[in-house]
């Protein structure tokens, strides 16, 4: 059996409700976490309803054996960039899909997984412990060493940048114009040739 609660943040935070939540869980019922956002009262925080594909996701967890169950697992995804300036950067080409797939597959076994994700071009997947975004090499690296002390398991199928721009610009950089040299002027050879 599983539930799908939405509410209020304040309704959702409330001691007393989250007493229930736990009741539910060690009674072996599945929780699907509300999701995170602004709420028909206009507060913003947990308590959405999950959107419909994200429920239709998270059903297969149902069924799925929990071989991982409580494993924690940190997988990092996507791609990292290394802006050269506000509007060029250097950065490996990574979908994200196959970090995606992991969390996913990971999460459905019954394991607590924390995302750390760069650039990506496949949705993130529901229902993870934690996410968070780290677009450089350099915020990948330290989101990695902010959580793998408390992990089981790490996998990193992150594409990082190979190079870093030492010194990156605040602003555009503006192309500079070379001077091209100009073609010589054959005919006017030609005819100096003949003289």
């Amino acid at each position: 059996m599983a539930v799908a609660p939405a509410m209020n943040v304040e309704m959702w935070n409330n001691p007393a409700n989250q007493r229930n939540i736990q009741q539910l869980i060690s009674d072996d019922i599945t929780v699907f976490q509300p999701s995170y956002g602004e709420q028909a009262c206009g507060e913003i925080g947990i308590g959405r309803m999950p959107e419909a594909i994200e429920l239709a996701d998270l059903i297969h967890d149902l069924w799925t054996p929990k071989i991982l169950a409580g494993k924690k697992i940190l997988i990092t995804a996507g791609a990292t960039l290394e802006m050269i300036d506000p509007v060029r950067g250097i950065t490996n080409i990574s979908s994200g899909q196959m970090g995606i797939a992991l969390a996913r597959a990971c999460r459905m076994a019954g394991a607590q997984v924390t995302l750390i994700y760069g650039q990506l071009q496949t949705p993130l997947p529901t229902g993870l412990y934690h996410m968070e975004q780290a677009i450089s090499a350099k915020e990948m690296y330290d989101a990695v060493h902010k959580y793998i002390e408390d992990q089981d398991v790490f996998i990193s199928v992150a594409a990082v940048a190979d190079y870093k721009v030492k010194n990156s610009s605040p602003h555009k950089l503006k192309k500079k114009i070379q001077k091209i040299p100009q073609p010589l002027n054959w005919k006017l050879i030609l005819i100096f040739w003949h003289l």
